[in-house]
């Protein structure tokens, strides 16, 4: 049965994104402060001890620098959040085999800085997600980032070691194209590069009733990936993947003039398509 979490219990802040991790929850509200509850064991909480909150509990306002905070992300036992404008990155929690990325395998129980542009190839970071013991990062120049347990060649290192600060995946691997989406299991990974294509890495199979049976990479074959690996387009059907793709500047034009509804009624509208920017001044039509 679905209860609500009453607005009262996030002082009637609007909440914008939400995580799970394995046994607790976090929770962003529009003002970028963030919120947790769930099992407090290795400080997966962020609130500097190993209590349970059976209540959702607000981090403290210094407990991240002060900064604010637009993007919020769960692990089995780690947490992680950007701050705005993707100009830092923090993580707390169960840090055993580096998915905290701050170097070593200690646990974290308040947030820890992990790193600014310098850390990620002097980009700003656009998304960050967690697997169950692993982290990723994509920053704003399309670079991937792994740290983390490397076990099945989940971080997409072309090996099997854990990797305790962030790592750069090899661009190569995306075929040079920038990165702009990724995803985290619990043995995989997965990411979406900039011109729809989907890629996949980690193990390949499980066992199913003492049998071994093929996992979500989808490259039909149960075999493991150590680097990230594209799933061929006819297995999706020849779709892209992602919700926006860039339109040849003409074709972009033709679609915002059938589908914005002041071009062309009489008003000096400007539509920026590409680099050009296009006004309609065409009178308006009884």
């Amino acid at each position: 049965m679905l209860t609500l979490v009453v607005a009262a219990r996030f002082k009637g802040e609007h909440i914008v994104m939400i995580a799970a991790g394995s046994q607790h929850s976090v929770a962003l509200g529009a003002g970028g402060r963030v919120w947790t509850w769930g099992w407090g064991s290795d400080g997966r909480l962020g609130h500097n001890d190993e209590e349970n909150c059976v209540l959702p509990t607000p981090l403290s306002h210094n407990a991240l620098g002060g900064a604010v905070v637009v993007l919020v992300s769960a692990g089995d036992a780690h947490t992680v959040a950007v701050t705005v404008g993707g100009a830092e990155l923090w993580s707390w929690g169960l840090g055993y085999c580096g998915q905290l990325g701050l170097g070593d395998c200690t646990n974290r129980l308040a947030p820890v800085r992990v790193g600014t542009e310098e850390a990620f190839g002097e980009s700003r970071v656009l998304m960050a997600v967690c697997g169950n013991a692993h982290t990723l990062v994509v920053t704003v120049k399309g670079t991937l980032f792994s740290f983390g347990l490397g076990r099945d060649g989940m971080l997409g290192q072309n090996e099997e070691v854990d990797r305790l600060v962030p790592t750069q995946v090899e661009a190569q691997h995306f075929g040079n194209a920038k990165v702009v989406s990724a995803a985290g299991g619990a043995t995989h990974s997965a990411a979406v590069t900039e011109h729809g294509g989907l890629y996949t890495w980690g193990k390949g199979t499980c066992v199913e009733e003492d049998e071994e049976a093929p996992m979500g990479l989808g490259h039909g074959d149960g075999e493991s990936k150590l680097s990230p690996a594209p799933v061929a387009p006819t297995s999706l059907q020849s779709a892209r993947v992602g919700r926006c793709h860039g339109l040849p500047q003409m074709h972009a034009l033709a679609f915002v003039m059938g589908t914005h509804s002041r071009l062309g009624s009489g008003a000096q509208t400007a539509t920026l398509v590409g680099r050009a920017i296009f006004r309609s001044r065409r009178p308006s039509v009884s």
